[in-house]
This record gives structure tokens, sequence and C-alpha cells, in this order.
């Protein structure tokens, strides 16, 4: 906008130089017209008269030209602060967006912070209560061994198979399953091997034979490990030691 109003300086500058120069001359055609009085020939005086109106006429134009500068350069400061005006209410606008926006971020991250904190308070209760299930099972685990080994033991026997196939459901619902079993393959995944045991049928060999502390698997992941005797078989003449 700035350069426009010097742009505008400058043409009035020169028009007005122009206008000095047309008065200079309108005063050169006084004199031309005193001389013309002067003179006998009507025919010069009359040329001599229509010359300088034809150049009355022209300052005329120049300043109506000057006139019509002068609206168009208003026009365009008009427009030009108009359009100032729009383009700040506009950057305005933009800058109320970007604060919302800010603040709808912010909110956002203060959410799943929370969700955070909530989701590692739940963990950490899982945790506890899964260490607590694994004592309880352990205690439950060297109660049934001694139950078994009891006089009653085969009646104690069927009463845990009936109560294993109640729990086995119950367990795979909570994503949880024992590593108890005997009599199956030693899997390093599943099993510690405390002891290797030597025995006598060759079918046993590398397998479970005696389970010495369960194990857990939590949501398809092992959480801890059973702890067990493997059988190791000696050859055809060997035997259990």
């Amino acid at each position: 906008m700035f350069g426009k109003r010097k742009e505008r300086d400058e043409r009035e500058a020169a028009l007005l130089q122009r206008l000095e120069e047309l008065t200079g001359q309108m005063n050169t055609f006084e004199e031309l017209a005193k001389r013309m009085n002067a003179s006998e020939n009507l025919t010069e005086q009359m040329n001599a008269a229509e010359n300088f109106a034809e150049r009355m006429n022209a300052s005329e134009n120049l300043a109506e030209r000057m006139g019509a500068i002068e609206n168009g350069l208003a026009q365009i400061e008009a427009q030009a602060s108009a359009g100032q005006e729009t383009l700040l209410t506009q950057i305005s606008r933009h800058n109320a967006n970007i604060d919302n926006l800010i603040d709808s971020i912010e909110e956002r991250a203060k959410d799943r912070s929370a969700a955070r904190k909530q989701a590692a308070k739940g963990r950490d209760k899982e945790e506890k209560f899964l260490s607590l299930l694994d004592q309880y099972q352990e205690l439950f685990f060297f109660m049934r061994q001694l139950l078994i080994q009891s006089a009653d033991g085969a009646q104690w026997t069927k009463q845990f198979e009936v109560m294993d196939s109640a729990l086995a459901e119950k367990h795979a619902l909570c994503g949880l399953s024992l590593i108890e079993q005997s009599g199956v393959p030693v899997e390093l995944s599943l099993h510690e091997v405390i002891e290797a045991r030597a025995v006598a049928d060759a079918s046993k060999d590398g397998k479970v034979i005696e389970v010495i502390q369960p194990g857990c698997v939590y949501m398809g992941k092992v959480r801890k490990k059973a702890r067990v005797i493997a059988g190791k078989w000696n050859g055809e003449n060997g035997g259990e030691k």
C-alpha cells in the first residue's frame, strides 16, 4: 500500500510540473497575442488564436485526467483497506482455530495419560492376583499329592479328577492353564528339569516322570515353568537307580 502511495505522489509531482510548463506556454501565448494585435495580418492573428484555444483545451483535458487519476487512486486505497481488514479477520479466525486445536490435543493427551495410568494400575493388580493364585495353586498341588498318597488315595484321586475337569473350563475362560502333567515329553519352554532320573522303560526316556512344582501359562505366555524330574533310559540292560 505504501508503494502505491509513493507512485501516486510521483505522478502528482509530474502533473504539477507539466502544469507549470503549460502555464509558461500560456504566458508565451499571451505575448504572442499581443504581437498579433499589433500585426496587420488578420489571418495570422486568427491562426494564433486557434492555436491558443487548442492548447487551452489540452490543459483542460490534462486537469480532467488528473482528477480521474486521483479518483482511481482513492478507489485503490479503499479496496486495499477493505482487503487488509478481510485478511486480518481471516488471520484472527485462523488463530482461534489453532488455539481450539491445541486445546483439543492437550485434552486428548491428558485422557491418554490417565488411561495409561489406569492400565498400569490394572496390570499391577493383575500381577498381584496372579502371584496369589500361584501360591494357592502350589499349596493345592502339594495337598493333593499328600492326599493321593494317603490310605484313601484312590478315593481322593477320583474327587480330584472331577475337580480338575470342572476347573479346566474356568481356567480356559481366564486364559490360564497349568503345567502339572506327568508322562508327557519334556519341553524346555515349559519345563525346568532339576533332575534326570534313570529309567528301565525306554518309553519314559525324555518324559516327565514327576512334577516337583507346577508351572503356569497365562494368556498364551509361560508365566512360570514347571520344575520336573525327567526320565533317562540307560540302555536295554539298564534300570532305575
